[in-house]
């Protein structure tokens, strides 16, 4: 997290030329949703780096993008700092998408609404992977249970949005990659977003497995732990 700081800062610094060498895998599957004329939610998995590399690298690849976000996104979830302190934090990731689609206050349903036009104008959406939600799936992950949210999942079901996981990481040569991976599609015949949740949580095994030290949810997952 202090190395995700030093790049933000760094990048509001007068030179502004922090150019990481990051290599984009799996645009055909994007590709193929923008296609479908339906838009593309790219569900990312919150990891060391995801919140910048993620929106550079499809920048970098000519891909437009609207994030959704909150006031508390960047260095601090005070008042005093997203007032003053995430604004440098957003300012940077900005140059790199389209457009920051904020939920203002406790629910999400103004913002969700943006969403839905941006999607019906097939635009590629991005929404992550975390912990504040207000309705959650609870499926098997590793031996125990992970709770996710269902948020997008219901959005690409009543939108007939592509749902694509994404998973970025740091590599030894110093480099990051980022993967966009095939559709989610809801496992063993079942449909719902449980089922859906169910197809993510196990991609999601193996990137933990192979990347532990880099998974941002292992605090989530070990305060909702329960035996699987």
């Amino acid at each position: 997290m202090r190395e995700l700081k030093l790049q933000i800062l760094g990048l509001n610094g007068p030179w502004r030329s922090w150019r990481p060498d990051i290599r984009l895998i799996g645009t055909a599957h994007l590709r193929k949703a923008l296609e479908g004329g339906h838009g593309a939610i790219l569900w990312v998995t919150e990891t060391a780096f995801s919140t910048l590399i993620v929106k550079m690298a499809l920048h970098n690849a000519g891909y437009e993008a609207c994030q959704l976000s909150r006031p508390g996104h960047g260095f601090s979830t005070s008042s005093f700092g997203v007032r003053y302190l995430n604004p440098l934090w957003t300012s940077v990731e900005n140059r790199f998408i389209a457009e920051r689609i904020l939920i203002i206050g406790e629910y999400a349903t103004e913002a969700m609404e943006v969403l839905r036009a941006r999607i019906a104008s097939n635009r590629i959406v991005i929404i992550t992977v975390a912990p504040q939600a207000h309705k959650f799936a609870e499926v098997p992950f590793l031996h125990t249970q992970i709770r996710l949210p269902t948020g997008p999942v219901r959005l690409a079901r009543t939108t007939d949005a592509v749902l694509l996981p994404v998973f970025s990481v740091a590599k030894e040569n110093g480099g990051f990659e980022v993967s966009i991976q095939e559709p989610l599609h809801p496992t063993g015949g079942e449909a719902g977003d449980e089922s859906i949740a169910t197809a993510y949580a196990k991609r999601l095994e193996p990137f933990v497995l192979e990347y532990p030290d880099q998974w941002n949810g292992w605090h989530s997952l070990m305060s909702g732990m329960q035996p699987g």
